[in-house]
């Protein structure tokens, strides 16, 4: 080598001199050195993520620390495996590791590169002591050759030897034993993005939160852009200027950056493939051949991550992807500038048409707008079957199309007809009706057209939906007609679709007619077939009606089968947070608890009941969900937090115009006043809601609870006589319908007012009765039954009083359980609480009544409620 040779080698030997402004950052220190120093570590991120500033400070740690430390700056020069041994001797020369002639044989030009390795890998064994290695930027000198030298330094890596190596390119090495065994750590551009709190270090603390958020956000913690964002804030002219949240990739600072550092180095047709890519908000290989004509588009891909180009995997099969934000900043800029706005808007009308073809109306939506192409936005969706995008999950499409078309509505009638259907969806169901009778007087009643009988039917099926969302009767002559009228119309575009919303309105209107065995009979065959047809939209809520159908016949576990089904199949297609999801788990809970497992129904339905307004739901959703949390809450003796969730559900009820609903939240009401000895409240509330609780065409699932919270009101009363007769004439009507589990409460509520009216003899044959009815079903109220415990008031002589001494309700039935030689675990299963929860029932009832022996607890209830002597 010459001596020039020598002087450019040496500069290569020594680390960047830090700059005074950098940001200490111990949490990457220590990702990169951990607990215990691996073996080797490998920063791998684009340019400007701050590898050798990193590499730079670690290196000053392990000089402090006393470890000798050789560093090299790898170039194009070292692509010759013999260069880059070379320059490995001589940087451990330079930090004194001089336990070989390194200079001589570094000087060697006939030297041989895997025998320098050799003896540099026996110097650093022999040596004994630890040594570190720093080698920046090994993307410069990549070459077979260089590859393999590395690779054999990495397999035969000595145990004293730390190895650091940084790279903008995953580099060609087998690093996959390495990773295994934890002898080699990756730290990726994710790990070196700036923090919040970094990021306000760096500008000196002056930014406020948000717009220090918003920087970060948006430069996705790159180190050189936030650099530059400072640097430009500084040289902002303007008085406000210094507004961090207008930094682009198209500020000058950072287009500067980007010309010379990503694109220099590219060929013309990357530039190209860049600029027409950064359209899009996610780039797949199809997507990118149709806007940029090159066939080898998942090649360039594949290409442009492998030298981390700053492109973002969006899924894990890496099928998708983004570019970095600024970048897109950038490029957008730079495609605008060179092509003009006509060759931009002409991408996004490829790129919209692209995706509507692929089905994915939400992007398709979005570049057709992004093109300033309203018509081809609807164009697009309409040809789709607008509303019926929302049967396979694509309600962002429709979503995306909010604001445009409403003053055209008979030209796209599908799309307004998906449009109602979310305002239903959201809530706004008068909002929906008025816009369906505005589109109904726009189309002539769909009546014209070619397409006229199809749009007919299609019309009514989203008017049947709208009536579901409206708490209305969904009517079987209806549905038949409309299936009638598809039939005649033969095969036609979207037919699957809306022979499975007819199939599922069918099932909904044997379930509001009350044929509830029908339900169950066609729901699970039609359920099937949904998930054959890959409709799981519709599959998913049939079981939401085949569950609560099994749920009013007394097949509870049935119930149980058919709501936990809806979550699995809701949970794998939508996510475990969907909002299908979320029905299935008020649903699921409102079964677990007529099952009598209150702890599992509390932990299914409490989480999901929060924001229960905002879901999309409807009447016999909120009903479970309401008056399982209040039921739970009043078995707790917590009567007051129970009529709280009623309150809440009544305002949810009034919100959305749920008639029904309102009503059975108000006879709950009822029910739970009686319950707490708060007989005036509850007879002032039955009064006041009486005008309200008939409606024309109820079915007797709903008028039963009515029946059922008057009775027990009379019974609290010691109105026994006319209880009994409410109930006796309830009966028939329950058992014609099916309706078994309200046919097993209401023969539990005749043994007790039957016992109010000192005939035990009846009493037990009745509850006898409801056993049998059941069939072994586990059905709430049973339990306490068969310990021989009135099922559905108190015991007469409190009915009248309340509990003496000041127990709550929930107290006064641990009492009765007490009473009755139950212990803490049987009155746990009984009442479907903790035992937990029964001990500090105990303790509050021991201190009320002045007591701790269970002998004067029953000489308390047998003597009928007389305070304790």
């Amino acid at each position: 080598m010459t001596t020039a040779d020598d002087w450019f080698l040496q500069s290569k030997l020594r680390p960047p001199r830090i700059p005074g402004d950098t940001v200490d950052r111990p949490r990457l220190s220590a990702l990169a050195l951990g607990p215990a120093t691996p073996r080797a570590v490998l920063v791998s991120a684009p340019a400007g993520f701050g590898k050798s500033t990193l590499l730079t400070q670690v290196h000053a740690r392990f000089t402090a620390d006393g470890v000798t430390s050789g560093w090299v700056q790898l170039d194009e020069h070292d692509r010759h495996p013999q260069r880059l041994a070379a320059a490995m001797l001589m940087a451990l020369r330079e930090a004194g590791a001089d336990f070989v002639p390194a200079h001589a044989y570094a000087s060697d030009p006939t030297a041989d590169a895997d025998d320098l390795l050799r003896r540099l890998i026996a110097g650093i064994t022999e040596r004994g002591q630890p040594v570190a290695l720093f080698l920046d930027d090994i993307h410069r000198c990549q070459s077979t050759g260089t590859a393999r030298l590395l690779q054999a330094l990495l397999d035969r890596q000595p145990e004293n030897l730390s190895l650091f190596l940084s790279s903008r390119v995953r580099p060609g090495l087998r690093l996959a034993q390495h990773h295994a065994t934890g002898r080699l750590v990756n730290v990726d551009h994710h790990a070196l993005r700036f923090s919040c709190q970094e990021a306000g270090s760096l500008f000196g603390n002056v930014l406020d939160g948000q717009e220090l958020g918003l920087l970060v956000q948006r430069t996705e913690g790159w180190a050189v852009s936030l650099r530059l964002a400072r640097l430009w804030m500084s040289r902002a002219a303007a008085p406000d200027g210094g507004s961090v949240t207008r930094f682009t990739g198209r500020s000058s600072n950072m287009a500067e950056y980007f010309a010379e550092e990503i694109l220099q180095d590219l060929p013309p047709e990357r530039q190209d493939f860049l600029m027409r890519t950064s359209i899009l908000e996610r780039i797949g290989g199809e997507v990118a051949a149709e806007l940029t004509g090159m066939p080898d588009s998942w090649a360039i891909l594949d290409e442009l991550e492998r030298h981390d180009l700053l492109l973002v995997p969006l899924d894990a099969d890496r099928n998708w992807y983004r570019y970095h934000n600024v970048l897109s900043d950038f490029l957008r800029d730079r495609l605008r500038r060179l092509q003009g706005a006509a060759a931009v808007k002409a991408l996004h009308r490829k790129a919209a048409c692209w995706f509507a073809a692929s089905g994915v109306m939400a992007d398709a939506v979005h570049h057709a707008r992004a093109a300033g192409d309203e018509e081809l936005a609807l164009d697009l969706v309409e040809r789709a079957g607008g509303w019926r995008l929302a049967l396979r999950g694509g309600m962002h499409g429709l979503r995306s199309l909010e604001g445009l078309g409403a003053g055209r509505l008979a030209e796209f009638p599908r799309v307004r007809l998906g449009q109602i259907y979310l305002l239903a969806q959201d809530g706004h169901v008068a909002q929906a009706r008025a816009a369906f009778g505005e589109l109904d007087r726009a189309t002539g009643g769909f009546r014209n057209g070619p397409d006229a009988a199809r749009l007919f039917a299609e019309s009514r099926a989203v008017e049947s939906i709208l009536r579901i969302y409206e708490d209305r009767q969904v009517s079987l002559a209806d549905v038949l007609m409309l299936d009638d009228i598809v039939r005649r119309e033969g095969p036609g575009p979207g037919d699957l679709h809306l022979q499975v919303t007819l199939t599922s309105l069918r099932i909904i209107a044997l379930f509001d007619a009350g044929d509830y065995r029908a339900v169950t009979r066609d729901g699970e065959q039609a359920a099937l077939g949904q998930r054959q047809q890959g409709a799981p939209y519709a599959e998913i809520y049939l079981y939401a009606y085949i569950g609560l159908a099994y749920l009013f016949t007394g097949a509870v576990l049935q119930a149980r089968t058919a709501f936990r089904t809806m979550l699995d199949r809701a949970s794998s297609v939508y996510g475990p947070d969907s909002n299908q999801a979320t029905t299935a788990r008020l649903l699921l809970g409102a079964a677990l608890y007529d099952a009598g497992e209150a702890t599992d129904a509390a932990a299914m339905c409490l989480p999901a009941l929060q924001g229960a307004d905002r879901l999309d739901a409807w009447f016999e959703v909120y009903a479970a969900g309401y008056l399982t949390a209040a039921g739970l809450a009043a078995d707790a003796g917590d009567a007051a937090g129970g009529l709280d969730i009623l309150g809440q559900g009544l305002v949810t009820a009034r919100r959305r115009g749920l008639g029904r609903l309102e009503a059975l939240l108000s006879i709950a009401r009822i029910d739970l006043l009686t319950a707490a000895g708060e007989l005036a409240a509850a007879r002032a509330a039955h009064e006041a809601i009486r005008p309200h609780l008939v409606f024309e065409g109820t079915p007797l699932r709903l008028t039963a609870p009515r029946i059922f919270a008057h009775a027990r009101l009379l019974l609290a009363e010691g109105q026994a006589v006319p209880a009994l007769a409410e109930v006796e004439a309830l009966l028939p009507l329950l058992h014609h319908a099916g309706l078994m589990q309200w046919e097993v409460r209401a023969r539990l509520l005749r043994a007790s007012v039957l016992d109010a009216l000192d005939r035990p003899a009846e009493a037990k044959e009745e509850r006898a009765a409801a056993e049998a009815l059941a069939g072994g079903q586990p059905l709430r109220g049973l339990a306490r039954s068969r310990a021989g415990v009135t099922t559905a008031v108190l015991p007469a002589p409190a009915t009248t009083n309340p509990p003496p001494g000041g127990l709550s309700a929930r107290e006064w039935e641990v009492v009765v359980e007490l009473s009755g030689g139950c212990s803490n675990k049987e009155i746990a299963r009984h009442l479907g609480i903790t035992e937990g929860t029964v001990k500090n029932h105990r303790k509050n009832i021991y201190r009320k009544l002045g007591t701790s022996s269970r002998s004067r607890i029953v000489a308390l209830v047998q003597g009928g409620g007389a305070p304790l002597p």
